[in-house]
């Protein structure tokens, strides 16, 4: 071929280097670094310039390391030993360990103050969310009695991963899970918190097995329950944890979010960060310690790392978590956690329930009652957690569910008999917490809303589901005898109690034939990510042949390896629990300071009665 046919041949082609330097290519353009909204679909043309590039070695726009901030703009520079970035979960605990060390530390968090703190009416939603701190033991589990067999909770999470994890890790946050709770407890009883106030969740309603490693019981079950943790809500922890710094001269540097960091050859040397009146350099002796978080608040973020974000209607994390910690890890040279991002997905998102009453979820929507498609068809086994009915309603038209139930709701023993786990339950009968979105009171307001339909007969409540599934994005692919239908045989089903199409656990059995009936539209939420740059068991951020980089740590959801694809609800301890333990580490490797011994894991339950 000629040269001049070559060219020809080349014209309107983008090499390799074009695309992913940006020169010419969509992804580069501006098209992806407008806040576009989560739900949206991408533009055909964004991908004409990727041909034959992998989405790992495509740089978005966001991904760009912005140019580097001159001295000349610098209005402050402080020397300490440790800086820790973000005081959520990871970072507090990370403070009070390091300061314990003796090192002289700073802790920047981005938030103003009254950002950073709870209301009264949602104590579970502060820089962290959530209320359930899962441990691998504390002094509360041998007080209570309640086993615990850590060996196999060790072996579900790798399990639970799909192996898709660095098991070091994993054995680390195990190992001295039982201290750092330990420790944890009593910083917050030294803060008037009473240890024997805070209930242990036990899943005692998914009938947990002693031996986690045996098989199902039955051909539905779809999750080994494990005792998972202490439920206190995040924010009073938080403040707790605060407290206790304040009451030891520690001082938080709100307002001051981290720019870029400092390195020096391979080594990391510390930090800009912007506060109210400037650049502000930060030197550290010892450490950088990230505790930013995930970015389930970056839209950009979300698109590229998270195969499903279409199908996320609702943010229900922090919008101020937009990976800042993770981006500046990638940019300085550290291996990350390779694509898929691991999300939390949520289930039961209402948009409507958020706009009308400002309420994050339709708890009884979330209950194991009937769930149907866009079809008006019954598509999975509706006990199954979180995560598990997230993903199923992923898969299905639409990607949203209704579910339906009637006039039981209102009935303790059904909700009891119901169950839910952790964020589901909607009774006070086993544990005296449960969230507002569960509240028979908000139920009722949902209801009255009209974000919950309620008819006389199901065909009256088909009829609506009809009308209103359109206006809802669900569309209107059904037909009044297909849901008629649908209800019909899951009736039958309840009375055989023998779920023959998807083995449902036959106590959570319960026919829809009470009326008044009820329907309600739901969706999928992105609550957290987790998983930024790769750590080794000291949680030092690694580069991209598996080195140490010198001066740099991550904890809690913006390091990676921890957790696989998806949230696991087998063995519990992989978000606030897991951040403590990795914080309190990280701060104590980042002192120089070695950590107490602690015994070797118990050999697990199974391999004892091997043995005997």
């Amino acid at each position: 071929m000629s040269d001049e046919k070559s060219n020809e041949s080349k014209k309107g082609q983008f090499s390799r280097r074009q695309v992913l330097l940006g020169t010419g290519a969509a992804i580069a353009a501006g098209t992806l670094s407008t806040a576009a909204p989560l739900v949206g679909s991408v533009k055909h043309e964004l991908c004409t310039g990727t041909s034959g590039v992998s989405l790992a070695d495509q740089v978005w726009d966001f991904e760009k390391q912005p140019p580097a901030i001159p001295d000349s703009q610098i209005a402050e520079t402080q020397v300490v030993d440790i800086v820790i970035v973000g005081t959520g979960a990871a970072g507090m605990p990370c403070i009070a360990s390091a300061l314990e060390t003796g090192a002289k530390v700073i802790a920047l968090e981005k938030l103003s103050k009254a950002e950073a703190t709870p209301t009264p009416d949602r104590p579970d939603k502060s820089r962290a969310i959530g209320a359930w701190y899962g441990f691998v033991g504390s002094r509360l589990y041998k007080e209570r009695k309640i086993p615990l067999d850590k060996e196999a909770l060790v072996a579900a999470k790798a399990r639970a991963s799909l192996w898709r994890c660095d098991q070091r890790q994993i054995n680390k946050i195990a190992r001295y899970g039982e201290l750092v709770a330990n420790w944890w407890l009593d910083i917050l009883q030294e803060q008037g918190i009473d240890p024997d106030t805070i209930p242990i969740e036990v899943h005692a309603e998914k009938r947990q097995q002693a031996l986690p490693t045996q098989p199902p019981p039955r051909p539905g079950q779809s999750v080994y329950w494990h005792p998972m943790g202490h439920v206190i809500p995040a924010g009073r922890a938080e403040q707790a944890f605060e407290k206790h710094l304040n009451d030891n001269g520690f001082q938080i540097t709100y307002e001051t979010p981290v720019k870029q960091l400092l390195k020096e050859g391979n080594r990391i040397t510390g930090v800009i960060a912007k506060g109210p009146k400037g650049y502000l350099k930060i030197k550290a002796n010892k450490a950088v310690i990230l505790c930013t978080g995930g970015y389930e608040g970056n839209t950009e973020m979300v698109k590229k790392y998270l195969p499903e974000y279409k199908a996320y209607k609702v943010v229900v994390g922090k919008k101020t978590n937009t990976g800042d910690g993770y981006l500046m890890a990638k940019w300085i040279g550290a291996r990350m956690e390779p694509w898929p991002g691991c999300s939390m997905t949520w289930d039961g998102m209402s948009p409507e329930c958020i706009a009308k009453l400002k309420l994050d979820y339709v708890g009884i929507a979330r209950q194991p009652w009937l769930y149907l498609n866009a079809n008006g068809l019954r598509f999975m086994n509706e006990e199954a957690p979180f995560s598990g009915i997230g993903h199923s309603m992923y898969m299905q038209p639409h990607s949203m569910m209704w579910t339906i139930f009637d006039e039981q709701w209102r009935d303790d023993d059904v909700l009891e008999r119901l169950g839910g786990t952790v964020c589901r339950r909607m009774t006070t009968r086993k544990l005296p917490f449960i969230l507002p979105m569960n509240t028979k009171l908000n139920t009722e307001k949902m209801i009255e809303a009209g974000v919950i339909l309620k008819a006389n007969t199901i065909d009256e409540l088909a009829t609506k589901m009809m009308v209103e599934g359109p206006t809802l994005g669900i569309g209107a692919d059904t037909s009044v005898k297909t849901i008629s239908d649908a209800v019909t045989r899951y009736n039958q089903l309840c009375k055989a109690r023998h779920d023959e199409d998807f083995g449902k656990d036959p106590s959570l059995m319960i026919a829809i034939e009470k009326p008044p009936y009820y329907a309600c539209r739901t969706c999928l939420g992105l609550l957290v990510v987790q998983g930024g740059a790769m750590v080794n068991d000291n949680f030092q951020v690694l580069d991209e042949e598996g080195r140490v980089i010198p001066g740099l740590y991550a904890c809690g959801n913006v390091a990676g390896g921890f957790n696989g694809l998806e949230y696991s609800m087998d063995a519990d301890f992989g978000s606030l629990g897991r951040a403590c333990v990795s914080g309190y580490i990280a701060a104590r490797h980042g002192a120089g300071v070695d950590l107490p011994d602690v015994e070797p894991l118990p050999m697990s339950q199974v391999f004892q009665s091997r043995n005997a």
